[in-house]
């Protein structure tokens, strides 16, 4: 073979080599939905499409509280090669809104697949999972308060049948209607107002107890206290008293009547009334709460002895 034909050969394998190394491109990879969501994990995926030419050396999900998450922030590492997989999200925040992608790696890059997003339930520090809603501008809960600690994990005083006890507490105490409970999924718990002051949170991390201007602001956007209480009540006679006037739950707040028990320790109108407190002190010995009731389609503001055990509704950071 001459020069010209070896110089022909040489030439005609680097562009062999060149075409090779053109082809490989970043990965193919699509995001799972994301399922199994708790108040600190979730499952997700992803399935690796194609490799680009490339094997695949890493792959997985990345995820943040804000969108386009990258493997620069958190992820998982379901190892190397095509097809699907499926990861475990941890270390995660109750209550929160999340952001999530599938990523592959191989020599050319990362790719990433589609993003999809969740949000963590909220639970509090006895495991008890709470639905939410948004009224305006701020985030509910949907349920009444059944926590039997403090966020910081300290329990709550729980005085139960001993009158005396609960009369005479000036500190956070809580108690279960009539004693029994049984009442705690439904209506969940009837706190004092100490309880609800204590500077260790009576609700979940990242929660509180509303403000009376909490409470006026949504009263306010949904028409103001004359009719506001027929938009916050749950519908039917489940659990209100007939004739539960004009509830329509449009809220989606889903007020329940919890009752309550006075400072003398008498528990009264569970299945007629809806007592919830605010944050907000009225004076030395009275706190702001609001009342609702299954004939009347109103909200009732009112200041009340901090020892009377009302419902507590959390409101979000």
């Amino acid at each position: 073979m001459n020069r010209s034909s070896y110089f022909v050969v040489a030439v005609l394998a680097m562009v062999i080599v060149v075409w090779g190394c053109a082809k490989s491109d970043i990965p193919v990879v699509t995001t799972s939905t994301v399922t199994g969501i708790t108040p600190l994990s979730a499952l997700c995926g992803g399935e690796v499409t194609s490799d680009g030419g490339a094997n695949i050396t890493a792959r997985g999900v990345c995820w943040g509280t804000s969108p386009n998450p990258t493997i620069s922030g958190s992820k998982t590492d379901e190892g190397k090669g095509s097809g699907s997989f499926t990861s475990t999200i941890t270390g995660l925040q109750t209550s929160t809104t999340y952001y999530v992608r599938a990523y592959a790696t191989n020599k050319v890059g990362t790719a990433y697949g589609n993003e999809v997003s969740f949000t963590t339930s909220l639970a509090d520090g006895d495991g008890n999972v709470y639905s939410t809603v948004k009224i305006g501008d701020q985030v509910w809960m949907a349920e009444n308060l059944k926590t039997t600690k403090y966020s910081n994990g300290n329990a709550i005083p729980y005085p139960g049948s001993d009158i005396s006890q609960w009369y005479s507490s000036t500190t956070g105490a809580y108690a279960w209607y009539d004693n029994d409970e049984s009442n705690k999924e439904t209506y969940g718990a009837l706190y004092n107002w100490y309880a609800v002051h204590n500077s260790s949170g009576v609700c979940p991390l990242g929660w509180r107890v509303p403000t009376d201007d909490d409470w006026t602001m949504v009263v306010n956007l949904l028409g103001g206290e004359s009719t506001a209480g027929g938009k916050l009540k749950e519908t039917g006679t489940a659990h209100w008293l007939s004739p539960n006037t004009d509830a329509t739950n449009e809220s989606g707040f889903t007020a329940l009547p919890g009752g309550s028990r006075s400072e003398q320790g008498t528990y009264a109108n569970i299945t007629r009334s809806g007592y919830f407190w605010t944050a907000t002190q009225f004076n030395l010995g009275n706190g702001w709460g609001r009342i609702l009731n299954n004939n009347s389609a109103s909200v009732v503001r009112l200041y009340t002895n901090k020892g009377f055990g009302y419902s507590v509704r959390c409101v979000k950071d």
